[in-house]
């Protein structure tokens, strides 16, 4: 029986030495764990020391991004101006020749006049950017480009009225120097 005590010892002893072997492993498998929660904890730590610089630097980037559609939309506005400014712009000296009652007076200043009057045209007939013909300075702009109209149409039809009525009067006059009365012809031969 002692044999069978000592086999069952010694059985005893080595399983005893395999759990402590497993112990062991199961330590170290613990340890390693521990290990990667303590940097786990530490990353989490991290993340929630550096989540709000993460939201700053999102938070910048969103306002860059609204900054640079602000822009853009700014660059557009100033190119639709400055196609409708463009598209009604008359020059100082264009609205001082339909202006000026002596500006008919002489072929140099017709020829100036009808330019200009072109140009009004233009002015008055321009296609803007949708919108811009909303603007209240595009409309008082057009206002006063029909009035400039209106007194030069004025202007060139007493010009012209005058030069029709001189040259009525003029042919009248030449009409009496050439006047043929009946008498001067009998039978188609003077007397």
């Amino acid at each position: 029986m002692q044999e069978g005590n000592a086999q069952a010892i010694t059985a005893l002893i080595n399983l005893i030495d395999s759990s402590l072997g497993e112990v062991d492993r199961l330590e170290s498998q613990l340890d390693a764990f521990h290990q990667l929660l303590a940097v786990s904890f530490k990353l989490s730590s991290l993340t929630l020391l550096f989540q709000p610089v993460r939201d700053s630097v999102e938070m910048m980037e969103e306002k860059d991004g609204l900054g640079r559609v602000e822009l853009d939309n700014d660059r557009r506005l100033i190119d639709h101006l400055a196609q409708a400014i463009s598209a009604v712009e008359l020059t100082n000296d264009d609205v001082r020749l339909l202006t000026d009652v002596r500006a008919l007076a002489d072929p140099a200043s017709i020829n100036r006049c009808t330019r200009a009057a072109h140009a009004l045209q233009r002015c008055l007939h321009a296609k803007v950017p949708v919108g811009m013909d909303r603007m209240v300075a595009y409309k008082q702009q057009m206002i006063r480009y029909e009035k400039i109209s209106e007194d030069f149409a004025e202007k060139l039809i007493a010009h012209l009225s005058a030069l029709f009525q001189n040259l009525v009067s003029e042919c009248q006059g030449v009409s009496d120097i050439f006047r043929v009365t009946p008498d001067v012809f009998v039978d188609g031969i003077g007397r």
